[in-house]
């Protein structure tokens, strides 16, 4: 019961879906989608001015709600348990479009050494900084597993169908990391200075693997921050 009280990330709820492969649908570009893109003018439109692209790897995990998202230009209607893989320098949604009505978001983002966790509510395309709640994982052998498979993959003699099995079993491995590193934090600690991501950490992972600008979009303090590094 002790434990219980120590759930102050990740409701219940969602804990069991990110430990339930069965009802996940993924959106790689390692392999064919479990979802089929659709064909959506308005948002299509609004990707000319609203579209990122960085070379930190970032996966998003769809909790609640119904939501658009792209990968490459190619739109898809998430709904809960919709993950989308964004490797490197590979295109997505910057921001959340008005037709993310209401939604709750996983971002999980890799650099050196630490995985920055991102628990987001979204309404009518505008984040909840109120709500917001972020978690550090550092030093992971779990986390650095999965980002160094993940590159392997796209080299890989693996076909695609292995490939994707492969993906599930290191997501259950990631998902059940994260979920164990928040059940060992102190109930206040996800808003502490320990946890949060400093800028200069960031700076020196980011540094020196840019070309021209990296637009890297993070939550620190429960703001949205706009950093670029030039080359």
């Amino acid at each position: 019961m002790a434990t219980a009280k120590k759930q102050n990330f990740l409701p219940t709820k969602q804990k069991q879906m990110l430990c339930s492969p069965e009802k996940w649908d993924i959106v790689s570009s390692l392999f064919q989608s479990d979802i089929a893109p659709r064909k959506n003018l308005s948002h299509i439109r609004w990707l000319k001015k609203n579209t990122d692209r960085h070379s930190l790897k970032e996966i998003l995990v769809v909790l609640e709600g119904k939501s658009l998202s792209s990968l490459n230009g190619l739109v898809y209607q998430a709904s809960p348990g919709t993950i989308f893989l964004f490797d490197s320098y590979e295109e997505h949604d910057r921001f959340y479009s008005s037709a993310t009505k209401c939604s709750t978001h996983l971002w999980i983002g890799f650099l050196k050494n630490r995985t920055i966790v991102r628990f987001l509510h979204i309404k009518d395309g505008k984040i909840d900084n109120v709500r917001n709640k972020e978690l550090i994982v550092e030093d992971s052998g779990i986390c650095d597993l999965f980002d160094r498979e993940w590159a392997r993959m796209k080299d890989s003699s693996l076909d695609a169908d292995l490939k994707r099995k492969k993906m599930l079993s290191l997501l259950l491995l990631l998902f059940t990391e994260i979920i164990e590193q928040d059940l060992s934090c102190e109930p206040s600690e996800t808003n502490t200075e320990k946890h949060q991501l400093p800028f200069r950490a960031i700076a020196l992972a980011l540094n020196g693997n840019c070309s021209r600008f990296i637009s890297t979009y993070l939550w620190v303090h429960d703001t949205r921050v706009l950093l670029r590094f030039p080359a």
